[in-house]
C-alpha cells in the first residue's frame, strides 16, 4: 500500500477567523473543525461554506465534497451515520455516503463547535454557550448558560 503525505501549513489568523490550511494536494480553505471516522477525514470550511473529504491516507482529496450553501463552517463532527456542522445559521447533518443536509437546529446563530457521542449531539453558539440534541429525535436543548 501506498501512503501519500499531506503537508499542511497551519496560520493562526485574528480571532473568529480559524485557521488557513494550505497544502499541494488541494486542500486550501479557511478550515474550521477536522473530524475522522473509520476511512476518511472531514473539514468545514470557514471561507467557502463547503465540507471537504479525503481518504486517511491523503488520498481522494475532495475540498467540495458537499455544497450545503448553508453559511460558513465552523465546527465538525462524525459519527458511524452521519457528518454534523455548525455554521453562522444553524447545525445540520448529512450522510455519511453524501445526501441532502438535514436542518438539526436553525434557531441560534454564530455556532461553532460540534461533538457527537452515542446518544447527543452536542454545540457551542453565540447566544447560548452549549446547547444538545438527541440524536434519535427531539428539540434542541440549553444545558449550559452563560454566567
Amino acid at each position: 500500500m501506498r501512503v501519500r503525505r499531506i503537508q499542511v501549513k497551519v496560520t493562526p489568523l485574528p480571532p473568529r477567523t480559524a485557521f488557513i490550511c494550505t497544502g499541494a494536494s488541494g486542500i486550501s480553505a479557511v478550515a474550521c473543525g477536522v473530524a475522522v471516522d473509520s476511512g476518511h477525514l472531514y473539514w468545514a470550511s470557514n471561507s467557502s461554506g463547503k465540507l471537504g473529504r479525503a481518504a486517511l491516507d491523503g488520498s481522494e482529496v475532495q475540498p467540495s465534497w458537499m455544497s450545503p450553501g448553508k453559511g460558513h463552517g465552523c465546527g465538525i463532527a462524525v459519527d458511524a451515520s452521519s457528518v454534523y456542522w455548525a455554521t453562522d445559521s444553524g447545525v445540520y447533518s448529512v450522510p455519511v455516503g453524501g445526501g441532502r443536509p438535514t436542518p438539526i437546529s436553525e434557531s441560534t446563530a454564530d455556532n461553532c463547535g460540534v461533538a457527537v457521542n452515542a446518544a447527543h449531539l452536542y454545540w457551542a453558539s453565540g447566544e447560548v454557550p452549549i446547547e444538545r440534541d438527541p440524536l434519535s429525535a427531539g428539540p434542541p436543548t440549553a444545558i449550559v448558560q452563560a454566567p
